[in-house]
């Protein structure tokens, strides 16, 4: 009678080691996938940031390089350029061109998809000061450029403090 309880015991001690073994190696499963989670997430929250910060700084090189332009067309205009004859220098559209592009490039990362479509609006509002008919019409659309570019800068900002 004592072999039998002495083999009852090891089969239940050998269960709740089985059982131990069992919770614990399910409880790490759990716990190593809740890390990786996390970890993706950081990253992702990480990436976003590094995008929205370059993003915001081609944004305001775009309105920088927008009103250099404005400048150059305004002071050409004045010496006797027809409006809206090669009034910028080539330099400066390359660079408003590669800017435009990176702008563009940049916010297809962006996850918001508000946000997004702002900084289309935004880009496109900087983009048509160059297509003014006249020197009035230009300066109207360069304020409503800044003014754009000035209310995503604070979009941006509002998201990139979403990030963190």
């Amino acid at each position: 009678m004592e072999a039998i309880w002495g083999l009852i015991g090891t089969l239940i001690g050998a269960l709740a080691s089985i059982g131990t073994t069992w919770i614990t190696a399910r409880n790490a499963s759990t716990l190593q996938i809740a890390i990786a989670e996390r970890a993706r997430d950081e990253q992702n929250r990480t990436f976003q940031r590094e995008t929205l910060l370059e993003l915001q700084m081609a944004v305001s090189d775009i309105l920088r390089l927008v009103s250099r332009a404005h400048f150059q067309g305004r002071m050409a205009f004045r010496s006797g350029t027809a409006w809206g004859r090669n009034m910028i220098d080539d330099a400066l559209d390359a660079e408003m061109g590669t800017t435009f592009r990176k702008v563009s490039l940049l916010t297809a990362r962006v996850v918001d998809d508000q946000l997004r479509q702002e900084v289309q609006q935004a880009v496109a509002s900087a983009a048509r000061v160059s297509a003014a008919v006249d020197e009035h019409s230009a300066i109207a659309q360069v304020t409503i450029a800044m003014n754009a570019g000035t209310a995503l800068m604070e979009r941006i900002d509002i998201n990139l403090r979403q990030q963190y």
